[in-house]
């Protein structure tokens, strides 16, 4: 079979669309991987600049979280005795009592949970005082730095007429 000479029209249609072909194959073989390799690897910079700013944040503050841990430094300290540890909770809620002006009537103190990592002291105490005082100790409580936490909580007034108030507590503290 002979093939026989183009036309200078047929030349320019086969030259176009040889070169249409081309230009669609290294599209979607070159250019293409090349544009989803570069979309990818913005979206991990602008991921990993996320995380970057996270961290910074984190970093700028490590000096504020160095001297926190350094003020609750003492009360992760390991203690031996179980005694002790409930001892010093009460001495503690003690004082907490004493500055909010609330009357300890009765102090409980229950088991020591061993839990898996940490321990854990329960002590049950009752107070008594003005709904304010008795406010101002739970607060005082909560906000002191040495992981006493209120279990149960029962507020009863003393008598019908007075004004103040009967309160029972369980506390715990966590200890290593």
């Amino acid at each position: 079979m002979k093939l026989r000479k183009f036309s200078e029209r047929e030349k320019i249609i086969l030259n176009i669309t040889i070169g249409i072909a081309v230009a669609v194959t290294v599209l979607h073989l070159v250019i293409n991987p090349i544009f989803n390799f570069m979309k990818t690897t913005n979206k991990e910079i602008e991921r990993k600049t996320f995380l970057l700013e996270k961290y910074f944040h984190v970093v700028k503050r490590g000096e504020n979280v160095f001297s926190l841990y350094e003020s609750h430094k003492y009360a992760l300290e390991e203690k031996k005795d179980s005694q002790e540890v409930i001892s010093e909770l009460f001495e503690r809620v003690e004082i907490i009592a004493t500055e909010s002006g609330v009357t300890i009537r009765r102090v409980k103190p229950r088991s020591v949970e061993d839990k898996e990592k940490y321990k854990e002291a329960i002590l049950d105490i009752e107070l008594e005082g003005q709904f304010s005082s008795l406010f101002r100790f739970i607060n005082n409580l909560e906000a002191s730095p040495y992981f006493i936490r209120i279990l149960s909580f029962n507020l009863l007034p003393r008598l019908r007429s007075s004004q103040q108030l009967r309160c029972r507590l369980s506390l715990s503290k966590i200890f290593f």
